[in-house]
């Protein structure tokens, strides 16, 4: 969006769950951030649904867990906000591929809450270029990250210290008229 503004590239930016994505071929690109966060099932049609919406050329940017690196260790993060302490606690569950979070908070007035469970879906390199072909888009590349977590396409992915893959995937264009699959 800065980058744009920047060089005075007019955009037009939309929020909603991908599962409400009624139109078809009219995107220039999407983001999904915290993908994963359903059933294998679910994550697949959420990808079609947004692939559809595509134009062909398209692009998808999206973040996912990444297993290789949760499932070394279980992880406690402590940090405090604004007064409030925040202890976070996350887990790799072998069986299902998925990272657990539990969320704890500690109110100023030491007064505890727990946040609801929260289950990411931790897919390999292999299953998500399997879940990328099987969805219509293609070209699939990992990138790594800098150390605030955000993408960095120069980055080389390190699979053991990056939390999160960060994908970027085509629509591809196809046929003589160049309409997308």
């Amino acid at each position: 969006a800065r980058a744009a503004a920047h060089r005075k590239v007019e955009v037009e930016f939309r929020q909603t769950h991908p599962r409400s994505l009624r139109e078809r071929g009219v995107y220039d690109a999407a983001l999904i951030l915290d993908f994963g966060t359903y059933s294998d099932l679910d994550n697949a049609e959420i990808l079609r649904v947004v692939a559809s919406a595509l134009k062909p050329g398209g692009r998808l940017l999206f973040g996912v867990c990444n297993p290789y690196y949760w499932c070394q260790r279980t992880r406690v993060e402590h940090r405090s906000v604004e007064g409030v302490d925040i202890i976070s606690r996350y887990e790799f569950e072998f069986d299902s591929g998925t990272v657990t979070s539990r969320i704890s908070c500690i109110l100023p007035t030491g007064e505890r809450r727990v946040l609801p469970t929260a289950r990411y879906r931790a897919y390999s390199l292999p299953e998500l270029r399997a879940l990328v072909t099987a969805t219509g888009l293609a070209d699939l590349k990992v990138f790594g990250q800098e150390p605030g977590q955000a993408p960095r396409t120069d980055l080389r992915l390190d699979s053991l210290n990056t939390p999160y893959f960060h994908g970027v995937v085509l629509k591809p264009v196809t046929g003589l008229s160049g309409e997308g699959i």
